[in-house]
């Protein structure tokens, strides 16, 4: 995994993460999310670019969990479902992978692990 700071454009995505997660669980392709992502405006967005931003974003996050995961991930309480969303882009972003490691890292050893939970 390389650096990219192409994380700054993307956003939590939570909902539309999950909206992703429940197609390719049943069992469709990028390229047939991708078909009806603009014509039935599932992320909820104006322009066609950025329906087919939010699906590359999220495809590529959830597509990193396993199967049972990404199962898990569409039927968690909200709370679960956000640590399952953060733990994909962490797999997906080394860049914000090394820095969570080693801001929060620090914090766990020191005993600070309200600072921790706090971001959850």
């Amino acid at each position: 995994m390389e650096y990219s700071a192409g994380l700054t454009s993307k956003l939590f995505w939570l909902q539309e993460a999950r909206k992703t997660a429940s197609y390719i669980a049943d069992g469709l392709s990028k390229s047939e999310i991708r078909a009806i992502a603009w014509d039935e405006n599932i992320y909820q967005v104006r322009a066609e670019y950025r329906a087919y931003e939010v699906l590359n974003g999220t495809y590529r996050r959830v597509s990193l969990l396993p199967m049972d995961v990404l199962k898990a991930f569409l039927s968690c309480d909200i709370e679960t479902a956000k640590v399952l969303n953060l733990i994909s882009i962490l797999m997906d972003s080394r860049l914000f992978f090394e820095f969570m490691h080693e801001v929060y890292d620090e914090k766990l050893r020191s005993g600070n692990h309200w600072m921790v939970i706090s971001i959850l």
